[in-house]
């Protein structure tokens, strides 16, 4: 596929302690020569790169993060019972400095290139998502920004021929008001219904509140109202979105959700690690599509990308 860059042993670089060499689960990951090997492949997960887009200056920025860096923690965890490496699929990323490119090359687009650079890349997220749903696999997506979010969910259920419905933990309001038509469907992305939870009332607009108010499609939970809460009541609010979304549903995670996990204003107050790792414990138990976690691939801190590695294996762990 053009622009995608497959993942193979070869690119799995980590920090290797040799008296442990064989019993890291980088050693257990599984990669693919060919798009078409994913249906003879026994994983369960399949973890895709997401690259980081921005615009300044009327011109589009890309980060082209390093796919094998953030996930190098998951890598040199231990390989046992509670972590296990064949069940996941190390796929590869979007290499969107190629696309941008290629791009720059037609004069004809130059004065659209952050709309070409996104359609192309729509492209080959709808493709990837084609073959994952072929192969009866969970995408885990690292990188990028809610938009994805809504796109990965919208090929999904064109893919699944019928809608689905996303829970977004994060502290904004993501979906903007155009897209909901009278403030009753999300239908531009083939959702069925959409639950922000700990969404933080300092990001919510005046429309967003209205929408909010009158959708019967659309439901939050407020972070300042779990403030004072124990974990475990935290869960019960987790629960009945849950169940307001059906028990089936594509799970966005945002580190600015997560208590000093990055730099945006958002995270100064956030879900705990703890809270966090006990949201996607009950998560996993339910039918979830996809999982895409945003803004942990672009932090310099190896802090965060630690934290990236223990959600992934959480998300993923088989438990009784």
């Amino acid at each position: 596929m053009k622009h995608f860059n497959l993942c193979s042993k070869d690119n799995l670089t980590f920090p290797v302690n040799q008296k442990l060499n064989n019993e890291l689960m980088g050693n257990y990951i599984t990669t693919v020569n060919h798009l078409d090997d994913l249906s003879s492949v026994g994983s369960t997960y399949v973890l895709i790169g997401l690259p980081s887009f921005s615009i300044e200056d009327s011109k589009p920025v890309i980060s082209d993060n390093s796919f094998s860096e953030a996930i190098a923690p998951l890598l040199n965890f231990l390989q046992s019972p509670f972590n296990d490496g064949t069940d996941i699929l190390a796929l590869g990323e979007i290499k969107a400095n190629s696309i941008l490119k290629s791009l720059q090359q037609d004069a004809d687009i130059k004065s659209d290139l952050v709309g070409a650079y996104q359609k192309e890349e729509l492209i080959i997220i709808e493709e990837l998502i084609s073959i994952i749903t072929d192969a009866e696999k969970i995408p885990i997506f690292i990188g990028g920004n809610a938009q994805h979010s809504f796109f990965i969910s919208k090929f999904l259920s064109l893919a699944l021929v019928s809608q689905i419905n996303l829970l977004d933990i994060s502290p904004n309001f993501n979906i903007r008001a155009k897209n909901i038509q009278n403030g009753k469907n999300l239908s531009e992305f083939k959702l069925h219904k959409y639950d922000v939870f700990g969404l933080h009332k300092n990001y919510v607009s005046q429309t967003n509140y209205e929408l909010i108010s009158t959708s019967k499609k659309i439901n939050v939970q407020y972070y300042e109202d779990t403030l004072h809460l124990t974990t475990l009541d935290k869960c019960v609010k987790l629960k009945n979105a849950i169940d307001y979304l059906n028990r089936s549903f594509g799970v966005r995670l945002d580190a600015k959700s997560i208590e000093n996990c990055t730099n945006a204003i958002e995270s100064s107050s956030g879900f705990s690690i703890r809270d966090l790792r006990t949201f996607i414990k009950m998560i996993k138990k339910e039918e979830v599509h996809f999982a895409h976690f945003c803004g942990f691939e672009s932090s310099q801190s190896t802090r965060t990308r630690n934290l990236l590695s223990y959600l992934i294996s959480d998300f993923i762990r088989q438990e009784e």
